[in-house]
């Protein structure tokens, strides 16, 4: 009996393991500053990359940013957290972050970027790319791009190869609006929600075998805005945040369950001596 009571304690212990969120504000829309610019939570945190003086950005006050690149579909533009050495989509791999203090995205831990778009119109050239797309790569570059596409009727993974994967239906109507959403990583997967109930979910990729030179080999990286020159899009991007949630092992705790485990297995001899 006393073995099973100090059993069914041990578990709630480690069912008790301290743990810690932490959210940054990458973007918190402001009355005059665009994502590059926010000062929300020490930052700025994010990078304005764009090829082409027609791609511009225009801040809509608390309502967010504008991000236009519907000039053409040749022009790219958009948000990330290193500073890259030539604007999308990136031909060099970047190598520092805007702001040194970006958390670690463990993806064996787990962590969420949140963030809030309205896509106000969207064209594509092809079936495969987006003119809105959020980029997020862990800290072994497993990650995952998710286009965002009325003009194709579908929100989808892309594939290693840069084809369309796993999606879910959505046309204008449904991405116009301002809307939440969630991009949790943990493990080998994704989720993708909006409202609390996730609307598509699968597999983290490894882009390195198709993609060289370039941004998907880079750890930690997380990227918001049109990435291509098959689509265009005018978008309005609101508030954007990361939440870690490291483990965090406490050298006390961890002591006090070696000793328990310890006085468990004597008990138990004991018992068993009788």
């Amino acid at each position: 009996m006393k073995t099973l009571t100090l059993s069914i304690g041990l578990s709630l212990t480690i069912g008790t393991l301290p743990a810690s969120a932490l959210t940054v504000r990458l973007y918190q829309p402001d009355l005059t500053l665009t994502p590059d610019t926010s000062i929300a939570d020490a930052g700025p945190w994010l990078n304005f990359g764009r090829s082409g003086v027609n791609a511009t950005q225009t801040s809509q006050g608390i309502s967010g940013t504008l991000l236009n690149t519907t000039n053409n579909n040749a022009l790219a533009a958009g948000y990330s957290n290193y500073n890259a050495s030539t604007p999308p989509p990136f031909p060099a791999v970047p190598t520092t972050f805007i702001n040194p203090a970006f958390p670690t995205l463990d993806r064996v831990a787990g962590y969420t970027l949140s963030f809030n778009v309205a896509i106000l119109s969207e064209t594509s050239a092809s079936n495969n790319r987006a003119g809105f797309s959020v980029i997020v790569l862990s800290n072994d570059a497993q990650g995952i791009e998710i286009g965002f596409s009325p003009s194709g009727n579908a929100i989808f993974a892309q594939n290693f190869d840069f084809t369309r994967g796993e999606f879910v239906s959505a046309n204008l109507s449904t991405l116009t609006h301002a809307t939440d959403y969630e991009l949790a990583i943990l493990g080998s997967n994704y989720t993708l929600s909006t409202g609390g109930s996730s609307i598509l979910s699968g597999n983290l990729r490894s882009y390195n075998a198709v993609a060289i030179f370039n941004p998907y080999q880079t750890a930690n990286f997380i990227f918001l805005g049109d990435d291509t020159s098959q689509a265009q899009a005018n978008i309005n991007l609101g508030a954007v945040s990361i939440t870690t949630v490291p483990f965090e092992f406490s050298p006390a705790l961890g002591l006090g369950l070696i000793g328990a485990w310890g006085i468990a297995r004597k008990l138990k001899s004991k018992s068993l001596k009788k």
